[in-house]
């Protein structure tokens, strides 16, 4: 016959009870020090947070008459929720730029190349600084975010020559096949750029050597003159540019001068018999004699 176990004592009993709340208390503290360990589960999503790769959109110095490469630039998204985008250029329909793409929507932890496109320097153009600058203003549906403004910057590059109106004289008559004389013709550069300047006539009597003019400044260019004939000469010169130009791409000059022959030309006269011993002549027909044959011939 089996005998069943007596029941612990009483005491034995609370003990246990109390041990066994402890026990639960402490997996309930556990369970939630793991549970603020993991913070994401405790915080939920973060919220949409636009990130603008840059403040500046720089194209630098462009040449005119040229396009510059296009710039890109990122637009990104920190958080678990999409947002949507718009970029809107500050002079709208009249900026030098177009922009790829002007809108759309960016997902969680994700991002988009937007494109600012230059539509070129024009051929003549002034060169003041920043001429083509524009601003880009990025709006976002991201919550409690102002909207991200970009500066656009772009500045023409080249030379803008200019020549004196006044013609240029040389006043001393110059000896053909001398040394040729010179006078300074001072040509401005009111560009940003230098450019190398060459006068030449179609004449020949006029004509310089390659000088170069600094951007904002001004070079004197020797004008020689050296007649081929003599008498009064004008020549009207036209300046070959080396160099990007943002102004007219041919300056006029006018020169006059006189030159001479350092003698006079030779000339003889052949008379009479002096004219058939020469040669000139195979008779000699005196009016009063009537035509005879000269012996010999």
């Amino acid at each position: 016959m089996l005998v069943s176990p007596a029941p612990p004592p009483v005491h034995i009993r609370v003990i246990w009870s109390i041990l066994t709340g402890i026990h639960k208390l402490t997996s309930l503290f556990l369970s939630v020090a793991a549970l603020g360990a993991c913070g994401d589960d405790l915080a939920g999503p973060t919220p949409a947070t636009p990130l603008v790769g840059t403040s500046t959109v720089e194209f630098g110095a462009t040449s005119c008459g040229t396009t510059a490469y296009p710039r890109t630039f990122v637009i990104s998204n920190s958080g678990d929720d999409p947002f949507e985008y718009s970029a809107a250029l500050g002079k709208g329909a009249a900026s030098p730029y177009t922009v790829s793409p002007a809108a759309g929507t960016i997902g969680p932890r994700g991002f988009a190349l937007v494109t600012v496109i230059s539509t070129g320097i024009p051929q003549v153009s002034s060169t003041a600084t920043n001429l083509y600058g524009d601003t880009l203003t990025v709006t976002t549906t991201a919550p409690d975010i102002a909207p991200l403004t970009i500066a656009i910057t772009q500045t023409a590059s080249g030379a803008i020559l200019s020549a004196p109106t006044a013609p240029v004289v040389f006043a001393t008559t110059q000896t053909v096949g001398a040394a040729p004389t010179s006078q300074a013709v001072t040509i401005q550069n009111t560009g940003n750029a230098a450019a190398s300047v060459t006068l030449t006539s179609s004449s020949f009597s006029f004509g310089s050597a390659p000088t170069v003019v600094p951007g904002g400044g001004s070079a004197p260019v020797s004008l020689q003159f050296a007649p081929e004939t003599s008498g009064s000469i004008r020549g009207d010169l036209t300046a070959t540019v080396d160099g990007t130009t943002c102004g007219p791409t041919t300056l006029s000059v006018t020169a006059t001068g006189t030159g001479s022959f350092a003698g006079t030309a030779a000339s003889v006269s052949l008379i009479g018999a002096a004219a058939a011993q020469a040669g000139f002549a195979d008779r000699v027909c005196p009016p009063d004699l009537g035509p005879r044959r000269v012996p010999g011939l």
